[in-house]
């Protein structure tokens, strides 16, 4: 599942990219809880990702303690070839080079948080990059469809 977070930043908006590979096994009579593998991509995450953030179900918030936390830069360079324009005039080549962070981690979903979210309508989580938020709003659909995920037991038909 990936989801965009935009948050207010000094200076300008910043735009994260956020994305929540959720999996766990399933038994025939028992469920382990979820494991939550995370990206968190960012242009303007100068800060390492805390080991804490939070998780909203309806109105209730908990921590969630992150694991496996790892950072790398990512670094795009874009090239323009140099030319004539339609006009006739010419126009100069160049390099532009942008780095971006990328941080990985896990959390675990309890089964009590499990049922808390089937019942709710909203849900949020929280990440920072140091007093910086990363905010992740689950919308309706994306809701949904966790919720489908977390009722499947063996068996079940897949759409």
């Amino acid at each position: 599942m990936s989801l965009e977070s935009h948050e207010i930043q000094p200076d300008s908006w910043s735009l994260y990219k956020v994305i929540l590979d959720f999996t766990r096994e399933i038994g025939i009579e028992k469920t382990v809880p979820t494991i939550v593998r995370f990206n968190v991509y960012g242009s303007r995450l100068d800060n390492s990702l805390e080991r804490t953030g939070f998780i909203r179900i309806g109105n209730k918030n908990e921590n969630l303690i992150f694991g496996n936390l790892t950072s790398q830069a990512i670094t795009t360079t874009s090239y323009r070839a140099g030319g004539v324009d339609s006009a006739g005039k010419q126009v100069a080549g160049g390099a532009s080079t942008k780095v971006n962070r990328e941080f990985t981690g896990t959390f675990l979903l309890t089964l009590e948080q499990e049922k808390e979210i089937l019942s709710s309508k909203n849900l949020v989580i929280r990440f920072y990059a140091g007093a910086w938020p990363v905010t992740v709003s689950f919308q309706e659909d994306d809701l949904e469809t966790l919720k489908y995920y977390l009722r499947a037991k063996p068996g079940m038909e897949q759409d």
